[in-house]
């Protein structure tokens, strides 16, 4: 007996995740000296405030450089930081001005990125930007409800 297959449609059940377990298994993937990850998709979108990064450095997460933006004040953290003030999705994006010089990297110094509610992270491209935690750490790490709902990459190359 042969069984009829389409590759067009794969079937997927919303389950629950524990903390970090999505990032921990892509990284796993994306893992290793130079391996990238284009996209990373998690449930689906909504009602959405956005914030741009327009610093490469990596520091203490202070939402309020980005809330009250200073030129060259908000980081990653910072803008993930920022979004969770209000109940919508957090939507990210990084200035055009920092990759004028060609690719760039985030280097994490403060430990992995905690990411607590929806969020959206749009790179340049994932030749342009990478996130490299130096071995010291994973790059994100997925904290909060019992399902992920919201979270989207795209155009970033994450190193560990």
């Amino acid at each position: 007996m042969t069984t009829a297959r389409n590759d067009n449609h794969v079937a997927t059940s919303k389950r629950p995740l524990r903390n970090g377990t999505i990032l921990g298994s892509a990284v796993a993937i994306a893992g290793g000296s130079a391996a990238g990850l284009l996209a990373l998709t998690v449930g689906t979108s909504a009602a959405s405030t956005t914030f741009v990064v327009d610093t490469l450095d990596d520091g203490v997460a202070n939402p309020f450089d980005c809330v009250t933006p200073v030129v060259n004040s908000c980081s990653l953290r910072d803008a993930l930081d920022a979004g969770t003030t209000d109940n919508d999705a957090t939507v990210i994006t990084f200035a055009p001005e920092l990759f004028t010089g060609g690719a760039a990297t985030i280097s994490l110094t403060y430990g992995d990125i905690t990411i607590v509610k929806g969020v959206t992270i749009t790179g340049p491209g994932s030749t342009q930007l990478t996130i490299d935690a130096h071995q010291a750490s994973r790059v994100f790490n997925l904290q909060g409800s019992d399902y992920v709902d919201d979270f989207f990459i795209s155009g970033i190359t994450l190193t560990n």
